[in-house]
């Protein structure tokens, strides 16, 4: 796919937010800013820099000169706050993005249409405190949960006062029923609701499982998809690491098979992990091309 322009949000109307990244006390604002400016230096290299200035909703270049985007095709890319507002904003002025809104919120929800090794259970943080006996019996002790929406992750350890073995055969209903009665009480070991503040918000839990280790660190790679091809593919590391050809092969296949089950560019995590003995590799998460952030090999601007 030819792509016009690379589309990145400004908050003055040009380019100096991006050029001073150390100014920035927060880490993550640091990272964000650092890794945006490369791109914003490479995409202006081959002349296809693109910014969108937030204060008038409109898309200018470099020299604040305003660009007619009809009919453009566009890379946006963006932090998460901005990303809907880019979207938005690039299809009412008649560009062609290789992300739309709809895909955006389509691939928060991949696993809805992608299966992975693991079996996940879509729930509310409501819900999954007023339940931890049907999780733990289902999952164990230990539980992996994320929120839909960038937020939180992290292994969780859920606390009973009394083994759980003797109800671990009962079903649903009757485990929430014991639940709610009040007979056994339950806790976290992590107070998920510091950073969850909405007791409504969407989450994922999963059992946890143990990821291959090697020399460079965890076997995780994030893989750069547009319109169903491979980009680049990075381990998620920022040291320059060699990724094996069995790899690209995996990821190609997985792209292949997945293709039309979601949106034609997305960002897609993968992962080895022990089970029974096994080395499983199986797709991580998936996530929005705009506002996914890069590793040492993931080279985006073509």
């Amino acid at each position: 796919m030819k792509i016009d322009y690379y589309c990145f949000p400004t908050n003055n109307g040009n380019l100096s937010p991006f050029m001073n990244f150390e100014r920035y006390r927060s880490e993550e604002k640091k990272i964000y800013y650092k890794q945006t400016q490369s791109e914003i230096l490479e995409a202006e290299a081959i002349g296809k820099l693109l910014l969108f200035d937030l204060r008038n909703n409109r898309f200018i270049s470099k020299y604040g000169k305003k660009v007619d985007i009809t009919g453009k095709i566009i890379f946006p890319r963006s932090n998460i706050a901005d990303a809907e507002i880019l979207l938005k904003s690039i299809e009412e002025k008649g560009g062609i993005s290789i992300i739309s809104l709809d895909d955006y919120n389509a691939i928060n929800y991949w696993f809805t249409k992608v299966k992975t090794k693991r079996e996940y259970i879509q729930t509310t943080l409501k819900e999954f405190k007023e339940n931890l006996l049907y999780y733990q019996a289902k999952f164990g002790s230990n539980v992996f949960i994320k929120t839909i929406v960038k937020e939180f992750s992290d292994v969780c350890e859920i606390k009973t006062q009394i083994p759980i073995g003797p109800f671990k055969y009962l079903n649903e209903d009757m485990l929430k029923m014991i639940n709610n009665l009040g007979f056994i009480v339950d806790s976290l070991n992590v107070d998920i609701e510091a950073s969850i503040k909405d007791v409504n918000t969407e989450i994922l839990v999963t059992k946890p499982v143990e990821i291959v280790m090697d020399d460079f660190g965890r076997r995780e790679w994030r893989a750069f998809v547009v319109n169903n091809a491979l980009v680049s593919l990075s381990r998620c590391s920022e040291k320059e690491i060699p990724i094996e050809k069995d790899v690209y092969r995996r990821v190609r296949s997985l792209i292949e098979k997945e293709k039309g089950k979601i949106p034609s560019s997305y960002v897609m995590d993968v992962f080895e992990y022990y089970k029974n003995g096994r080395i499983i590799f199986d797709i991580l998460e998936y996530n929005p091309i705009i506002d996914s952030g890069r590793y040492n090999n993931n080279c985006i601007v073509f």
